[in-house]
């Protein structure tokens, strides 16, 4: 069986698909690891490799989150833990947390502008105007609202509904312990957003090789980044169909 080091070097090699290499290459630490405390396997390997009793820092619970096998668990279990924390207790405030120290920031901010420019607030300068307008011409050019005649809301609500399809025909493999939930979702290792900005298939995007199932914390933090090129991509895809 792997020792904690190799696990952790294996997932830091593998990050997309080591739930398929330890659950089939590596079947006596999948049979020992599912005996362990979590309801996914990126949790149980997490208390194999980090074996610790996890508890909110103000309340004492154990009813915190696990994020992912990177960052752990949280550390409150929830947001009136982190406010009644200790640090805050102590009066040990975060800038923004403190209310009268951020409106002297701003009002000090706002004169300092209107006193070099004549108004108020940066965006209403001229300098400001142009350096937004540049701005937004880069956005326009870097995210596209159509390709080849086919919109980015047309290409998700075709990359959602052929997703649903393909979790349906290949739940056994992206799915075995029906995980999937609100705290649970369907991530696409190569993002629907670059791959309508670069033209890919939807049936490749949705392709159950590029299919993970991860914590929404996780899928938020990930927004529209991609975890595999365009060629890994086309590989993971040709190499499944062809088998």
């Amino acid at each position: 069986m792997l020792t904690k080091n190799e696990v952790i070097d294996l997932i830091e090699h593998n990050k997309t698909s080591y739930y398929q290499i330890v659950k089939y290459r590596y079947k006596d630490l999948f049979a020992y690891v599912k005996t362990l405390k979590g309801q996914s396997l990126a949790e149980q390997l997490y208390n194999y490799c980090y074996p610790g009793d996890y508890k909110c820092l103000t309340c004492g619970t154990d009813k915190v989150k696990f994020q992912e096998f990177t960052t752990g668990y949280k550390k409150y279990c929830s947001h009136k833990c982190v406010v009644n924390s200790t640090v805050v207790k102590q009066g040990q405030q975060t800038f923004f947390s403190d209310t009268k120290r951020v409106k002297t920031k701003v009002n000090k901010t706002k004169k300092t502008i209107k006193k070099r420019f004549g108004v108020s607030t940066w965006w209403h300068t001229a300098e400001g105007k142009k350096q937004i307008d540049e701005h937004n011409k880069k956005i326009k050019a870097k995210f596209p609202m159509e390709v080849n005649g086919r919109s980015r809301k047309q290409y998700t609500a075709a990359a959602r509904h052929q997703t649903n399809l393909t979790y349906q025909k290949y739940k056994h493999i992206l799915d075995p312990d029906n995980k999937r939930s609100r705290d649970y979702v369907l991530d696409h290792i190569y993002s629907i957003f670059d791959g309508f900005t670069n033209n890919i298939p939807v049936d490749v995007i949705c392709h159950y090789t590029n299919l993970k199932l991860i914590h929404k914390t996780s899928n938020s933090s990930k927004n529209c980044r991609s975890d595999k090129t365009t060629e890994q991509l086309y590989e993971d895809y040709l190499e499944a169909s062809s088998s």
